[in-house]
């Protein structure tokens, strides 16, 4: 084999590849810790960018539906294109969210109460159930009396199992979340990801064309033309 420069990179690549790995892991602690700070981090960003690209599917349609015609012709190079009004962008945003809110608030008051009125029926079911199920089986098993005192002492109490259930879940949840300040502490960083998701996706959406024309740049300039033509058409 020829020591070329060419070659002397790759066994060098190579070389150092096998000990970021090797090193990685030995210390699978330490780099799931910082995979896990790293995403603390990116989580919000990430979040925006999933709002942002559901938003903008009806916010699309809100302007070529509704301002088709606000645009005004902007020069680019020897290029003329044709872009909307400074007030069409955040209106068409405003007003996308609005039906949106409203699309949540009508699920939240019309999906919410008919789940409530189906596990009432079930309740209801399961107690007229349980008791016929229990006649049914000492009927079975009439000839062993073991089986059938055992039958005839269970007591098919509904609200006492779903009081159990409850009481079994709020232990449950007091192991994994200790005490009110941990479970405040989510709180408040859930939201506060939510929040900085929100504004992260406003921004996207009203810089939507200058972020799209620098993020072609950055990849064409880090990416095969093959790949860049992929990425652009999902």
């Amino acid at each position: 084999m020829n020591l070329t420069k060419e070659n002397v990179k790759k066994i060098c690549g190579i070389i150092l590849f096998t000990v970021v790995i090797f090193l990685a892991i030995q210390n699978l602690d330490k780099v799931f810790d910082g995979v896990v700070f790293i995403w603390g981090i990116l989580y919000p960003f990430v979040l925006g960018a999933i709002i942002a690209f559901i938003i903008n599917i009806p916010m699309k349609a809100i302007e070529k539906r509704f301002f088709s015609k606000c645009v005004k012709a902007v020069q680019i190079g020897d290029e003329i294109k044709y872009r909307p009004k400074k007030f069409v962008r955040p209106l068409s945003l405003l007003i996308t969210i609005i039906l949106l809110l409203c699309v949540i608030a009508g699920v939240v008051l019309i999906v919410v109460p008919q789940v409530g009125d189906t596990v009432g029926e079930l309740v209801k079911t399961a107690e007229a159930f349980f008791p016929k199920l229990q006649l049914w089986a000492e009927d079975l098993f009439a000839n062993n009396e073991d089986i059938s005192r055992w039958i005839a002492g269970l007591n098919f109490n509904l609200d006492k199992i779903v009081d159990e259930i409850i009481n079994f879940m709020k232990n449950g949840f007091g192991d994994v979340v200790s005490g009110t300040f941990t479970a405040a502490k989510a709180v408040v960083s859930g939201v506060t990801s939510f929040i900085v998701g929100i504004i992260f996706a406003c921004y996207v959406l009203m810089k939507k064309e200058t972020l799209n024309r620098q993020l072609k740049l950055v990849l064409r300039a880090t990416l095969p033309d093959k790949a860049v033509e992929k990425i652009l058409y999902i």
